[in-house]
């Protein structure tokens, strides 16, 4: 019998070893699905998973114009249903927290659909995002509720929950940032933005510098 190495499943991350087990195999392959071309968002809780064709990546149609569908699959990657989509260019997909499907449209528009693909609502979020349209967007949840943090292509960040909130404007802001993550707390919602060698704290009053790299 052949020696077995204890650590051959491990894999070193840092300085902790973690082990990764293949629980199933996902079953979208038959519909042709390469992720590299999508954008994607799994819902919580094993919840569904929806995707949607970036138009950022450069996709090769066999004839004709095509209209791109959004899928939504079980989180073993069995189709559940398809939305045949014709309302513009989707710049992010996610989850609620009540697992609604919500859809940010280049064009300054989140779009709501319940998990069976039924439309909800669509919220315009007003004419400098339209005008501006949406760069970037990050779809988040915040004390029980959720929200969508954009950046438009002015590099001007904006908070959509239950109304439209601007946030302070970023101080020589010419490129889009390299990060960014949403920190929500007691003290309301910021975002914490890496620009060069500068992380800046942008939140509804004064952009505030934090630190230089």
């Amino acid at each position: 019998m052949a020696d077995l190495n204890p650590t051959a499943e491990w894999d070193l991350l840092g300085d902790v070893y973690y082990r990764r087990r293949v629980l199933f195999t996902m079953e979208w392959g038959e519909n042709d699905i390469d992720l590299a071309r999508f954008i994607v968002a799994g819902a919580p809780f094993d919840g569904p998973i929806a995707l949607v064709r970036d138009d950022k990546k450069i996709v090769r149609v066999k004839s004709g114009t095509l209209k791109p569908l959004i899928y939504i699959f079980t989180a073993s990657g069995r189709i559940i249903l398809t939305i045949k989509w014709d309302g513009g260019s989707v710049v992010q997909l996610g989850w609620s927290h009540t697992e609604e499907l919500i859809i940010v449209v280049e064009r300054g528009t989140v779009l709501y659909y319940n998990i069976h693909g039924q439309f909800i609502k669509s919220q315009s979020l007003g004419e400098e995002v339209k005008a501006s349209k949406i760069l970037d967007a990050k779809i988040f949840c915040t004390r029980g509720e959720t929200a969508v943090a954009v950046l438009t292509t002015a590099y001007r960040f904006f908070i959509f929950q239950d109304r439209l909130k601007r946030m302070a404007d970023v101080p020589g802001i010419d490129f889009p940032p390299s990060s960014r993550t949403i920190i929500s707390d007691e003290q309301g919602i910021k975002i914490l933005v890496a620009l060069g060698n500068d992380l800046l704290f942008v939140d509804g009053g004064q952009t505030k510098h934090r630190v230089n790299i």
